[in-house]
């Protein structure tokens, strides 16, 4: 049987989950409408500079496997670190060549991402362990998780024990008050967003995925936005108020 793995979507289109997995409805797909607005009155809140990527060819540190899943601008494949034998979950993104391009996703919205995810380094937080990128292409080598969506694993129970409901709440506000800490808001937590690191054992171990919406908002930046997925969506997004922190405990 096959294992089951997910990493995050950042094609904006809901997920990009494995082969024979749970599909993404409608329902499932995150709305953006209108432009983010992103008003600083201090220091710039993403430089793109501050991103690393490597420009060597992904195929020479690690051995690609089989394909987990596929989504509207990549792939995600299983693979295989060639100096520590670790196994991890390459996503592979289409990138725009040109700014009038629609092929593809665009640059700075991955750059974003992954400069977020750089920050980083919680037991309760999806890791991301390297980057790549081409002209045509960037690769995010992610944490392999395996055990599946908290949104699947309740449907599957039907109903959590009050001592599964507080093991996996404590986890998950101990990922977001690092988060915030750090200054960056998640702007769409959701049960399928929220993995199981493994599925059987005991005790599971929750890691909170999906950067694609997050942001990095310092003292004095003003961030308004309508995207996020609408089951979910907090009262301050659909009233276009300034958005922060707090949208994520909605």
């Amino acid at each position: 049987m096959a294992e089951e793995v997910r990493v995050p979507d950042v094609t904006s289109m809901g997920t990009l989950g494995p082969a024979g997995g749970r599909k993404s409805s409608q329902d499932d797909i995150r709305c953006c409408k209108g432009e983010e607005e992103l008003l600083n009155l201090e220091d710039e809140v993403f430089n793109p500079n501050m991103t690393s990527f490597k420009h060597e060819n992904v195929e020479d540190l690690y051995e690609l496997l089989e394909k987990l899943g596929s989504g509207h601008f990549g792939e995600v494949k299983r693979c295989r670190e060639k100096s520590s034998g670790t196994f991890y979950a390459g996503k592979f993104i289409k990138t725009r060549k040109c700014k009038g391009s629609r092929l593809g996703l665009d640059r700075e919205q991955v750059e974003r991402e992954v400069f977020i995810l750089q920050q980083l380094e919680h037991p309760n937080i999806m890791k991301l362990h390297d980057v790549f990128a081409s002209r045509a292409e960037m690769v995010l080598i992610l944490e392999l998780i395996r055990g599946g969506e908290l949104f699947d694993f309740i449907a599957e129970k039907e109903a959590l024990s009050e001592e599964e409901a507080i093991e996996f709440l404590e986890q998950i506000l101990r990922g977001v008050a690092y988060m915030h800490s750090r200054h960056i808001a998640h702007f769409d937590l959701k049960p399928e967003n929220i993995m199981l690191l493994e599925k059987d054992t005991p005790h599971h171990k929750v890691k909170i995925i999906d950067f694609g919406l997050a942001q990095k908002i310092e003292d004095g930046a003003v961030f308004k936005s309508l995207c996020g997925t609408p089951q979910y969506i907090a009262p301050e997004v659909i009233n276009y108020e300034p958005l922060g922190s707090p949208t994520d405990m909605w």
